[in-house]
Parts: C-alpha cells; sequence; structure tokens
C-alpha cells in the first residue's frame, strides 16, 4: 500500500509540474505576441512618420491650425524624444513631459510624474499609441484641455 501512495504522489506531482510548466509557457507566448504586436505598431507607425517628414509634413501645421502653442507630451520614450525634437524651435512650446516610468529632463523639457501637479496647456499629445484609450481615460480625470494622441495628429496630415 505505501508503494502505491509513492507511486501515485510521483504522478500526481510529475502530471501537477507538466501542467504547470505548460501554463507558464502559454503565459510566455502570450507576452512576447503582445510584444511583437506593439513593436510592429511602432514601426508602422514610425515609418508613416518618415513618409510625411520626406513630404515636408510635420506636425506644427496640426498644432498652429488648432491654436495649441503650448503643450505638454505623454511619453517620453522614442517617440516623445522625437515629437519633442520636431517641435523644438517652433512657435509651439513643450511646457513638460509626463512619464510614469522616468523623471529628469529631456533637453530642456522637465519630465514630470503622473502624480505631479500639472501647470496648464493648450494640449496634451499621448506618444504611447499602443495604450492610447487607458492613458486618455486617466489624462482626463487631471486635464481639461484635449488629450490627443500622436498618431491622430498625424492621421489628420
Amino acid at each position: 500500500m505505501k508503494k502505491v501512495r509513492s507511486i501515485l504522489f510521483l504522478f500526481i506531482s510529475f502530471f501537477t509540474g507538466f501542467i504547470m510548466s505548460r501554463h507558464l509557457a502559454f503565459k510566455r507566448i502570450i507576452s512576447e505576441t503582445n510584444t511583437i504586436s506593439k513593436y510592429i505598431c511602432l514601426f508602422k507607425f514610425a515609418n508613416e512618420w518618415i513618409k510625411l517628414k520626406q513630404n515636408g509634413i510635420d506636425s506644427i501645421k496640426y498644432f498652429k491650425d488648432r491654436n495649441y502653442y503650448s503643450i505638454a507630451i505623454y511619453g517620453m520614450g522614442d517617440l516623445g524624444e522625437r515629437l519633442a525634437d520636431e517641435i523644438k524651435n517652433t512657435d509651439i512650446s513643450v511646457k513638460y513631459a509626463i512619464d510614469r516610468s522616468r523623471r529628469g529632463k529631456y533637453e530642456n523639457i522637465d519630465i514630470k510624474s503622473f502624480d505631479d501637479v500639472f501647470p496648464t496647456v493648450d494640449a496634451v499629445v499621448v506618444t504611447a499609441i499602443y495604450n492610447f484609450c487607458e492613458i486618455q481615460r486617466d489624462l482626463k480625470e487631471k486635464f481639461e484641455c484635449p488629450v490627443i494622441s500622436l498618431e491622430e495628429i498625424l492621421l489628420d496630415l
């Protein structure tokens, strides 16, 4: 009887380990698939932005057409930095940036935490295009001005 219990225990342990490893592998595949989708989206977006730049079109027109002369940038990853660079030395002023995981400065732009108090701006531009809807919802609680996606700006141009 003791031998049967030991064999049964080993079988159950092996089966449980097998199921757990399959579950973890599945979670890893889902996570990697989401990451790949995100980077494909970013690549396609960057490609469209480059096409516009090659045709002499930039975001400045969008901001001027809507009287957005004072903006904040949400998300200071690569796209946020490129937007700040495009706006530099124009009539449009980036008053500050907001980023949940980065602090300090980019060029002369203060990067604030999401929990900080924000001075008034004409618009907030969200460069985190992959999860814009959730970010927009959070920012609308903090701002009375329009919260727009960088993707929306480029599609409008």
